[in-house]
């Protein structure tokens, strides 16, 4: 038996490491302290430069809080191109834990950067290589030089790996318009239910989607109905490109949320209730219409809806999904659990009682 030990924690070998532990090729043992850092994945507006910068800053990170041990970047591709497995293309989450696998650790740190305006957002997941689960998530935001998303990514490993360290001076978080373990931006966007109920539903979806009509049915008619007060529902747009009025639908139901919450949830019942009858050239006429039932200004709408003044919000949600993996709607993050697709009731029901459990 063979075990290497390094003050500073960084690990050359990975899998070798494990196989000299005492694991066999067809069942590999796994270091379950021993944890694998892949490329973060650049989304929209982020050259590879940064996010190479940002993965080293991320390995480094973990080094230095001597929470995990952790492979080296040089070993852990040479692990993975000795069995033909390579990095460059694997996106998927799937695909990342199969790395780790073959890594032999017990488990990896995924992430995602992407770019909305001036702001670069970062998204980290520590994730379970034997269960394939993500185990806690961080995200956080940035308007800055590369020094500045550096230094915040010591913020973002401290909450992944669970250390309070102190926040840094000029490095603007959104620690404080955010809730929930998983890193998602809560706050300042649609929702139902009590802040501080003990389940928060995250809803990924557009209003032209067929299966997203039918979930919104589950959840609006049964969960809610069922669970009450327990359950704080939030709403993220993730349109997609080839539902025609799908964008214009969420660019209009920003419009309304920006004059009031409940004028949002207006315009999602009616957008489901009429979606046969909507398309892409009365979309502007119904929610001009929706606007004067829902008693909104509206001078203040149409200029909002016309000159698209909530596609940011929208897109900013889109990259924030895209960031976590979501290729197609609805989706849904029961307390950072993933439920994809237009489930029926039971999914819903099995999956809020085990979190109520620890409650």
């Amino acid at each position: 038996m063979i075990a290497l030990f390094f003050s500073h924690n960084l690990y050359p070998l990975g899998r070798v490491y494990a196989q000299e532990m005492g694991g066999e090729e067809e069942a590999p043992f796994r270091v379950e302290n021993m944890i694998a850092v892949l490329d973060l994945n650049l989304v929209g507006g982020v050259n590879k430069a940064l996010t190479t910068t940002l993965t080293n800053a991320l390995i480094n990170e973990l080094v230095g809080l001597k929470v995990y041990d952790v492979i080296d970047r040089a070993n852990r591709d040479k692990i993975l191109s000795e069995q033909g497995f390579q990095l460059k293309d694997c996106v998927e989450e799937e695909c990342r834990v199969e790395a780790g696998r073959m890594l032999g650790v017990g488990k990896i740190v995924v992430g995602n950067v992407f770019k909305v305006g001036e702001a670069h957002f970062i998204n980290i997941q520590l994730i379970n290589v034997e269960t394939g689960m993500v185990e806690k998530s961080a995200m956080d935001k940035c308007v800055g030089t590369i020094d500045k998303l550096v230094d915040l990514m010591s913020t973002l490993v401290a909450k992944l790996v669970g250390v309070k360290i102190k926040q840094e001076v000029g490095v603007k978080s959104m620690e404080s318009t955010s809730t929930g373990e998983m890193g998602y931006i809560l706050a300042g966007r649609p929702f139902k239910g009590p802040e501080d109920a003990p389940i928060t539903i995250v809803e990924y979806s557009e209003f032209q989607c067929p299966y997203c009509r039918r979930a919104a049915a589950t959840v609006g008619n049964q969960v809610l109905k069922n669970y009450g007060d327990k359950i704080k529902l939030v709403f993220k747009h993730f349109p997609l490109g080839f539902h025609k009025w799908a964008e214009p639908a969420a660019i209009a139901s920003e419009c309304a949320f920006r004059q009031n919450n409940e004028a949002f949830w207006y315009f999602f019942d009616k957008f489901f209730e009429n979606q046969r009858i909507i398309n892409e050239g009365n979309i502007r006429e119904k929610s001009l219409q929706l606007a004067e039932e829902a008693n909104l200004d509206k001078e203040e709408f149409s200029n909002c809806y016309d000159n698209k003044e909530t596609l940011t919000q929208v897109k900013q949600d889109i990259e924030e999904g895209k960031s976590i993996g979501l290729t197609g709607v609805p989706a849904f993050f029961i307390n950072g659990k993933k439920l994809s697709g237009a489930q029926p009731y039971e999914k819903f029901k099995e999956v809020i009682d085990e979190e109520l459990k620890g409650k």
